[in-house]
């Protein structure tokens, strides 16, 4: 199958002009350009969809572009998302295949200017392109970064996958990307949904939109470890940090979060968080086969060498060392036995849970009463 005539004067002319980007639509049969002019467009002379004129399309122009009269090169498609820093010559001429592959391939360059992330954005509108953009620092602090943020944050509630959402809504928390109302607009959804409270999470465990009050023994324990918190002891730290009220709101949001769970992602990462929180008190890394065999060999280490003097100065507060000990064993790999066995999802898994989350959630509300 050859290129119509009238397509191949077409393309020749358009390929001669300085192109920024390429963008192929298959169900129009349209080419646009993103030209240093603006926006050009082809109608090819297929009035339907039709693979391989399409293809001879992509052969033509990847020709043109990078001197490879096969078309867009297979190998790519083997690096596309290694974040391997590439050529800036390469990464524009990617641009002007017309291929999603080379357009994912460009955005996941470590190294790509604001520049290239318009044009790429231009390209090829998509979450997952969105979430890789925004990962970078140098889009977040251009223009392109707000503009990327507002269209993923209109498309997040169609958005279906658990770790696609609750990564979005961590990338649009970032300092100086999201506004007040964005913000506000998301903890909305995080009160209804944990994949939202999971981005929350991560983003800003200690600075949460989220109100409480102290723990009552609060200021009595802080004073009780003035000593070691003047030497830095991290564990004492983050025994007072979790007594304070950013940490008793963290802890709230991970009891709204483990009533909410309602698949397999978003509890796995949810118990990596607690466990992350609380590492500090992770004093030997082992790993164990459910949350019930992790408190009972916490209950070993309450009066090992490593909290002697914590335990010392705060002689009757047991309870709450203990608390942070099984919750420093939390990790998603807990919830292995449980989902190797099950796929239920929503309030039935929730259900099914319960021997794995009722033995946190009785250590959470020890440290939180």
């Amino acid at each position: 199958m050859e290129i119509s005539d009238e397509d191949n004067l077409r393309l020749n002319v358009l390929l001669m002009q300085n192109l920024l980007a390429l963008r192929i639509d298959e169900s129009r049969m349209q080419i646009f350009a993103l030209t240093d002019q603006g926006e050009a467009k082809i109608q090819l002379s297929r009035p339907s969809r039709d693979v391989l004129y399409l293809r001879k399309i992509r052969e033509l122009i990847s020709d043109h572009v990078m001197d490879l009269p096969g078309g867009y090169p297979v190998f790519l498609d083997r690096w596309t998302r290694s974040n391997q820093k590439r050529d800036e010559n390469i990464l524009q001429n990617l641009l002007l295949l017309g291929e999603p592959e080379a357009v994912v391939a460009v955005v996941h360059d470590p190294d790509i200017s604001p520049e290239l992330a318009r044009r790429a954005w231009w390209a090829m509108q998509a979450g997952e392109n969105a979430r890789c953009l925004l990962s970078n620092p140098a889009i977040i602090k251009a223009d392109i970064g707000k503009e990327i943020a507002a269209w993923l944050f209109e498309f997040l509630p169609f958005e279906t996958e658990p770790q696609a959402i609750f990564n979005s809504v961590r990338l649009l928390l970032q300092d100086g990307l999201s506004e007040q109302m964005m913000q506000q607009q998301l903890w909305q959804w995080a009160q209804r949904k944990a994949t939202f409270n999971i981005g929350f999470l991560q983003a800003m465990p200690d600075e949460l939109p989220e109100s409480q009050p102290a723990q009552q023994e609060f200021e009595q324990i802080q004073t009780d470890l003035e000593a070691l918190l003047t030497k830095n002891d991290p564990r004492a730290a983050l025994l007072i940090k979790v007594l304070s009220p950013e940490g008793q709101a963290f802890l709230h949001t991970i009891k709204l979060a483990m009533s909410k769970l309602a698949d397999q992602e978003t509890a796995m990462a949810l118990f990596d968080l607690l466990g992350n929180y609380f590492s500090y008190f992770k004093i030997i890394d082992v790993k164990h086969h459910n949350s019930a065999d992790a408190c009972q060999y916490s209950e070993q280490l309450i009066h090992s060498d490593e909290l002697s003097e914590l335990t010392r100065l705060i002689p009757d507060q047991d309870e709450k060392i203990l608390a942070c000990l099984c919750l420093a064993q939390v990790e998603g790999s807990l919830l292995t036995s449980f989902f190797s066995h099950s796929r239920m999802v929503g309030s039935l898994m929730r259900r099914k849970m319960s021997p794995w989350t009722d033995p946190l959630l009785k250590h959470i509300e020890q440290l939180c009463s």
